[in-house]
């Protein structure tokens, strides 16, 4: 093997290695997202609130870039097999007023944090014995729903939040 074989070659591998990593970059630029939720919130202080029980709602840009937060919901799914395939089941619940320091649509920028609570019914906490209850969340960046990756579980002991 000549000395230009050992280049072409040298130069074919770092070439590869550079694309690789350029679509690297380019799949994991962007927003990256984490949503969670929790029920059976109980607010303590505020005595408009006292008394009424809530759904915890957690959403965080860890990526790179930033979205836009358009709604957000809860689905049903009869069991983790339909959750799998991505088949929900019976209607599709929107929060149209979630309590938040922001509004929807809202704007989440890489590091930040939206934070809210829903109303939590006895028909989600129905929903939740005949199958699991995810949070469900639009945003700007996705076509699809962005389904959180645990249950809520509705049959936790309340938390007190201060």
């Amino acid at each position: 093997m000549s000395i230009t074989d050992t280049l072409a070659l040298w130069g074919a591998l770092v070439a590869t290695s550079v694309l690789a990593w350029d679509i690297l970059k380019w799949k994991t630029e962007g927003p990256k997202i984490n949503i969670s939720a929790n029920a059976n919130i109980k607010i303590i202080g505020d005595e408009s609130l006292e008394g009424k029980t809530f759904i915890s709602i957690d959403i965080r840009n860890i990526g790179g870039g930033a979205s836009t937060i358009l709604k957000i919901g809860f689905v049903h799914f009869k069991n983790r097999w339909m959750k799998f395939l991505g088949r929900r089941s019976g209607p599709f619940y929107w929060v149209v007023k979630p309590r938040s320091q922001y509004d929807l649509p809202h704007f989440l920028e890489s590091g930040k944090v939206w934070d809210g609570l829903a109303n939590q019914n006895e028909e989600l906490e129905n929903l939740s014995k005949k199958g699991l209850v995810h949070l469900a969340v639009q945003f700007s960046h996705k076509d699809d729903l962005m389904i959180s990756k645990n249950r809520i579980d509705f049959n936790l002991k309340p938390s007190k939040t201060v």
